[in-house]
């Protein structure tokens, strides 16, 4: 799949947790402004704020793929945006189905918690990521079935406190990066596309860490030091391909000023920073 993008390839939006396409719907108004010869195609997740937060990310990524592959516009490559937990969706996406369907060309992350989510024992749970009914429950029962099957989150939710539960029971996360039954298809379509972008920055107020945005994790039996990326085991390992990118230059690690929800509303980030790297004619 990796190669010379010659053409302008249409872009796929996701929204994110607790949310719904209607919040994507300025980004994409704004990026058909900027890009009017481009298809912009906002997916949606089933009814979109109640399935963000109750279904797992399996069939999230299900629904994702259908509203990508119904687009014949798609067939020989698309850009994948996600916003928060639809930047996690579209990388699952990518890591789990790249070579068996429509292909994501370049994959996009504002703020997404690649690294995994976890608060509330030295880090304050911040800007209303999780209500806080979800945040109690799954803080004592994350890893627990009733738990990953019925809450999306759970599955990336990474407990630094609680690393061989997380690591033997999450659902998701640790498939992604490839620490649980590895899988080097998946480690080929993380790299298959021609740049992977993040966005992110320290005053996100919502994601944490905010590091997470860069693959940053909660350095083990704390919620208090940060992990970068470079300094975990999973990219000295190379288990998913991000060493590997970072090495050829092909992952763009962006800061911004910006607090979380404003990705989807400043006309001078969309403008300005993002479509430069929609571009590909």
């Amino acid at each position: 799949m990796l190669g010379i993008l010659l053409a302008q390839y249409p872009i796929v939006l996701i929204h994110g947790f607790d949310s719904s396409a209607h919040y994507m719907s300025h980004m994409k108004q704004v990026i058909e402004k900027e890009m009017p010869q481009t298809t912009v195609i906002n997916c949606e997740i089933g009814n979109g704020e109640w399935d963000s937060i109750f279904m797992e990310v399996a069939q999230q990524v299900n629904l994702l793929a259908e509203c990508i592959t119904k687009h014949n516009v798609t067939s020989r490559g698309y850009i994948g945006v996600g916003h928060n937990q639809g930047a996690y969706l579209m990388r699952a996406l990518l890591e789990q189905h790249n070579h068996e369907m429509a292909p994501m060309v370049r994959f996009i992350s504002l703020s997404g918690p690649q690294g995994g989510f976890f608060c509330g024992v030295k880090s304050e749970c911040q800007g209303q990521y999780l209500p806080k009914f979800v945040q109690r429950f799954m803080f004592y029962m994350q890893y627990k079935g009733f738990t990953q099957s019925n809450l999306g989150p759970s599955q990336y939710w990474r407990n630094p406190y609680k690393l061989k539960s997380y690591t033997k029971k999450a659902r998701s996360l640790p498939l992604l990066d490839n620490i649980r039954d590895y899988d080097p298809q998946r480690k080929a379509n993380f790299m298959s596309v021609d740049k992977i972008v993040l966005f992110g920055g320290s005053t996100d107020e919502v994601i944490t860490p905010w590091q997470s945005a860069f693959f940053g994790t909660w350095k083990a039996g704390t919620d208090a030091e940060v992990q970068l990326y470079h300094e975990r085991d999973e990219y000295k390992q190379d288990t998913f391909g991000l060493k590997s990118m970072v090495e050829q230059n092909r992952v763009f690690f962006e800061e911004t000023e910006l607090h979380h929800g404003d990705y989807k509303y400043n006309d001078d980030f969309i403008v300005n920073r993002l479509v430069p790297y929609l571009r590909t004619d």
